[in-house]
This record gives structure tokens, sequence and C-alpha cells, in this order.
């Protein structure tokens, strides 16, 4: 009887160490012991578009991947990205300039935390746009005339142009569309005397040189009509904005001819294909 009393506690344990070693029959998963964070580089331009990939891989005791666990990666500007592990124990991230706070050039670490435990850390930076990108200019093409040139455009999807005139010496603006935003959706307001307001809108991401637009102005008085300001407002094609350079040269004054009105110039228009005036829109 004792025997077999022995033999049915050795049974009854052996049954308790398959079970335990089977993960008692739907226990949890590992539990995370390293995790190692990488890139693909540690330096992008601070464009709106250009970004940063980031990967953090997780793994237990073993070396084995451990899936479904939260990682948080967290900079030092105190901005957290929250994440989860694949089937892998990998989990991506897109670090791009508009999640930091930072300013460009300036370089902030980078580390990945899960479960407690924090990985290696890195030190990227966003670097300024290359000189001359997204340059935005206007120059006089003729008497009361000026042309709204875009130079090195890259992948910009949205202009907003606001243009100040000498309301004493130009009048009666008309917008026409360019050539750089000819498939683009555009419009114009020019109620407010003094003011030019251009906006278009393209499905596709506009890149390169060319006019934006030409305005004509009736002139008044004998002085030289002149631009005063000109702010740009760009979105690249994830709809962030974009950074422009913008340039008025001294230049940027109308002949000093007696005001014309009509005449050659072209009369408003509501249409908005290449090449056609643009009108008043509310």
């Amino acid at each position: 009887m004792t025997s077999y009393r022995i033999l049915r506690h050795i049974t009854c344990l052996i049954a308790l160490l398959l079970i335990a070693g089977c993960g008692g029959g739907g226990a949890g998963s590992a539990s995370p012991a390293s995790i190692v964070l990488t890139a693909d580089k540690t330096s992008a331009v601070a464009n709106g578009t250009d970004s940063i990939n980031l990967a953090a891989e997780v793994r237990d005791g073993t070396g084995a991947p451990v899936a479904g666990v939260p990682v948080t990666i967290n900079l030092s500007d105190g901005s957290h990205l929250p994440g989860s592990t694949d089937g892998e124990g990998r989990v991506a991230f897109i670090l791009s300039r508009p999640l930091l706070t930072v300013a460009t050039g300036d370089t902030v670490t980078v580390a990945a935390e899960c479960a407690g435990i924090v990985s290696n850390r890195l030190e990227v930076s966003f670097l300024p746009p290359p000189a001359g990108a997204n340059k935005v200019t206007i120059s006089p093409e003729g008497d009361g005339v000026f042309t709204l040139q875009g130079i090195d455009f890259k992948d910009v999807a949205g202009i907003k142009v606001t243009i100040s005139y000498d309301s004493a010496t130009l009048a009666n603006p008309r917008v026409e569309k360019g050539g750089l935003i000819a498939g683009a959706m555009m419009v114009s307001n020019t109620t407010a005397p003094g003011r030019v307001v251009i906006a278009a809108v393209s499905t596709k991401p506009l890149s390169g040189s060319g006019p934006i637009a030409t305005i004509y102005f009736d002139r008044t008085g004998t002085e030289a009509g002149r631009i005063l300001s000109v702010t740009v407002e760009l979105t690249d094609i994830r709809l962030n904005s974009a950074p422009a350079d913008v340039a008025i040269p001294d230049s940027a004054t109308s002949s000093t001819a007696p005001a014309q009105t009509g005449g050659s110039q072209p009369v408003s228009t509501t249409s908005s294909s290449p090449g056609t005036p643009v009108g008043t829109n509310p």
C-alpha cells in the first residue's frame, strides 16, 4: 500500500510539472527582459515630409520575441509615442519634425521603454531645408503688372499668399493663374483695398519652378506702384506646414508711366483654367 501511495504521488507530481511546462493551461506570455531601439538614419530635413523610421524589438530572457506588449518611445523634448509589439516582438514608429518641440537643427534623445525596461538611447536631429527650397518671389513685369514666382518647390500641395500693396498707387487687382499651379484649384480675394489673397490646392504635389500667378493692377497717380509685403503659407502632401523662403526684390515697383485702366490688361472673370484671369472671390 505504501508503494502504491508513493507511486501515485510521483505520478501527480509529474503531471503538475508537465502542466507547468505547457504554460499552466493558458498562463500569461513570457515577460520582457530586453528592448533594443534602431533607426534607419539619425537626421532628416525639417520640411514636414522627411522622417526617421524607428523600430523597437522586445525579447524575453531566452531571447525569444515578446508579442502584444506596449512600448513607448520617449523623447527628450517631452514627447511620447505609444505602440505595441507584433508577433515578431517588433513595433515601428515614424518620427517627423512636427512631433518635435525643439528648434530645427537641435538634437533630441530618443529611447524606447517596455515594462519598466529602457532601451539604448539614440540621438536624432532635423536639419533646416536647403537654401532656396520653396522660395517665393514677386517682381514687376510692366506697368501695374507683377508676377508671383515659385522657385524649387518640393512636394507642395497647398499655397496661400497674402500680398499687401500701396493702394494709393495701385487699384483694381486681377489675378491670373500661373503655370506652376496649372493643375491646381485656385481662388483669389481682392475685395480689401491694399490686399490680395491667393490660395491654391493641388491633389498632386507641386514641384519645380514657375509662375504661381500674375497680378494686374490699374495705376493711380503718377508714382510707381509698390508691393509692400508678401506672406506665404505652404502645405506639403502630408498636410503639414512646409517652410517657405520669401523674397521681395527692391525693384518690386511698377513703372512711373501714367495710370492705365482697361486697355490691354485682362478683364475680371471667374474662370480658373490655366492662363485665364481669376476674378475676385468673397
